[in-house]
Parts: C-alpha cells; structure tokens; sequence
C-alpha cells in the first residue's frame, strides 16, 4: 500500500511538471517511480496496479509531447497490460485506470505525434458510457478535434468541438488549447462553416 501510496504522489506531480511543459522531467518521474511501484509488486493490489498504469500513462503523454515516439509507444503498451490485468475500468486511489483509460491516452499521444488516423481509429473504439469523468469525455472531443484538423477534415473538427460544447461548454471555456484549435479551424473554414466557427469562437471567448 505504501508504494501505491508513493506512487499517486508522484503521479500528482507529474502533472504538475507536465502543466509547466517540463515533459522530461515528467517523463523521467513517471517512469522511474512506476518501475518502483512494480519491483514492490509481488502480488500486485488492484490499488498498487492502477497506480502503476496510470504513472505509465502519464509517462506516454509526457513523451509524446517530447515527439519521443518509442518511448510513448512502448509505455502505452505497458500500461495496456496493466489495464488487462486489472480487468476492468475502475477508480483505484482515484486514477481511472483501466483500459478505456489506456485508448483515450492512445489517442492523446498519437495526436501530439501527429498520427491523426490512429488518433480517431482509437477514439472511435471508447465507449463514452465506461467514461465517468466529464473532463475526460470532453478530453476525448477535443483530441479528436485535433487529430480531424491535423488531417484536414475541417468540418468534423467543428463538429467534435460542438458535441464538447454540448457536454461541458466551460471546459472549452478554459483551455487554451481549444481557443487555438478554433482560430486555426476558423482560419481555414468559408461559407456557412466560417459563421459557425466564428459563433462558437465568441460562445467561448476564444
């Protein structure tokens, strides 16, 4: 328990590193405390297992937005056979982890890779139902926003935003991310999908 314990610490600080863009630390964090967390795992606890995929995951994420391709890879599949061995999606020390957790960080990294096809291949195999958070739905909206417009599939771009609109229109409110993604969909949209976009830019404040 101590080592879960240890672990969801470090998780929670990993995401902090991640918030001020120090990716490698993140990434270094995360994986050396989850390779801690499963040397200390004998028999491992459901509590002891989520927290070690979810540093996995983090660790992905993190090296993904380094463009570190293998290394968030090789991570996402690690954390996968966590989430098999765990059997399900649950909230072990409030990780969410399991393996619909595991697709909406495939599709976080492969759209900071810049693989918007895989990105909306894995979004399309989550099951919104097997995702309790609000945040994390909206998450999955916005990511597949990106990949769309990373592939220059404008009009569903606008589209996943409006149906994260309809969820949680705050959300949108607060990330900056977002604001970017509707100035750069709204650059390349005419016609009746400018007049959209543009709407949803001032429903936002972006």
């Amino acid at each position: 328990m101590m080592e879960a314990l240890v672990g969801a610490s470090a998780r929670a600080f990993t995401r902090a590193l991640m918030r001020e863009r120090h990716y490698k630390a993140a990434t270094e964090l995360a994986t050396s405390t989850a390779e801690r967390v499963d040397s200390a795992m004998d028999e491992p606890t459901p509590e002891s297992l989520s927290v070690y995929g979810a540093l996995l995951l983090s660790g992905a994420v993190s090296a993904a937005k380094r463009e570190n391709r293998g290394q968030a890879l090789s991570l996402l599949d690690e954390a996968g056979a966590a989430g098999e061995r765990l059997g399900g999606d649950f909230n072990y020390q409030w990780t969410a982890f399991g393996p619909t957790n595991v697709l909406l960080h495939r599709v976080s990294a492969a759209v900071e890779l810049g693989d918007a096809g895989s990105a909306i291949d894995y979004a399309r195999q989550v099951r919104l139902e097997n995702i309790d958070v609000m945040e994390r739905k909206v998450t999955l909206f916005i990511d597949a926003a990106r990949a769309y417009q990373q592939w220059g599939k404008t009009e569903l771009a606008y589209q996943a935003l409006r149906n994260a609109e309809d969820m949680a229109s705050e959300e949108l409110t607060a990330r900056p991310v977002v604001h970017q993604l509707i100035s750069d969909i709204r650059t390349r949209a005419s016609g009746h999908l400018y007049g959209n976009v543009s709407e949803l830019a001032e429903r936002v404040g972006a």
